[in-house]
């Protein structure tokens, strides 16, 4: 894979697929080309019927998307959500594998901002190193690589959990959660 540029989240990719990509961009996806005509589309990419996978995307009628948490099942092999149309945000709830163990394809696959308090930031960098760790060990694809870390980790926006998380057109706010 080329890369251009010096900022990893605004790279420039070729999109010659890695060796380790198990789906890529516009060929898995079950999402929707078209906005819906009224209201919000909640559609759930994987976690609306099973533990892990999760991925709800979220779209107005003016088709301003927001991803809620990208996740794999930590299974042997995993499993792994349905694929993430393009967003251009996305909001971590919190540090579970099966909350944010994708995070790194989307980043470096849509560009996507992730969006959490510090505390999540912090523990995702573990969770998607002992990810990467555990994957080699084990020996099943990924399909994000060690250097997508990076890109997912300069994407991170921090946010106490008093404040609300702006983004574009929609918004949203952190607070305490028990799960």
């Amino acid at each position: 894979m080329e890369e251009r540029g010096s900022d990893p989240h605004l790279h420039e990719r070729s999109h010659q697929p890695k060796a380790m990509v198990l789906y890529a961009p516009g060929r898995t996806s079950s999402y929707p080309e078209d906005p819906p005509s009224s209201g919000l589309r909640f559609h759930y990419l994987g976690g609306g019927d099973e533990v892990g996978n999760v991925g709800i995307v979220l779209e107005d009628a003016n088709g301003t998307r927001i991803l809620l948490d990208y996740g794999l099942a930590p299974t042997s092999p995993p499993r792994y959500p349905s694929e993430a149309p393009p967003v251009h945000d996305a909001v971590i709830t919190h540090s579970h594998i099966d909350h944010l163990g994708m995070a790194p394809w989307l980043c470096a696959h849509h560009r996507t901002r992730l969006h959490g308090t510090s505390i999540t930031a912090q523990l995702s960098e573990m969770m998607w190193h002992d990810c990467y760790k555990v994957s080699s060990i084990e020996k099943y694809p990924l399909a994000w690589d060690k250097r997508d870390i990076d890109t997912a980790l300069y994407a991170m926006e921090t946010s106490r959990l008093d404040n609300d998380l702006a983004s574009r057109r929609t918004y949203s706010g952190c607070g305490n959660a028990s799960h």
